[in-house]
């Protein structure tokens, strides 16, 4: 985990990532994806390749699953105060 936090927080340092970025909720996410993957890919038939999956991970993890602007908005259920960011 300590590798993960480091470079998340060279990317708040360098201006790539957020400043408010909660480091040890990004960390543990971003470890918990790749957990996720890798266990997935071991009880699986393995029908696909994993190092193929990376790329596409961590384009997830650092540009969202929004479109465009909508994307850089809270979700209505954040701004009603509704969740907890």
């Amino acid at each position: 985990l300590a590798i993960i936090t480091e470079v998340l927080e060279d990317g708040r340092r360098d201006g790539t990532f957020r400043a408010d970025l909660p480091l040890t909720l990004a960390t543990k996410a971003f470890f918990g994806a790749l957990d996720e993957m890798v266990t997935s890919w071991i009880l699986s038939p393995r029908d696909y390749d994993l190092v193929s999956q990376a790329a596409p991970m961590v384009d997830l993890f650092l540009r969202g699953a929004g479109v465009g602007e909508r994307a850089e908005r809270p979700h209505p259920a954040l701004a009603a105060g509704r969740m907890r960011s």
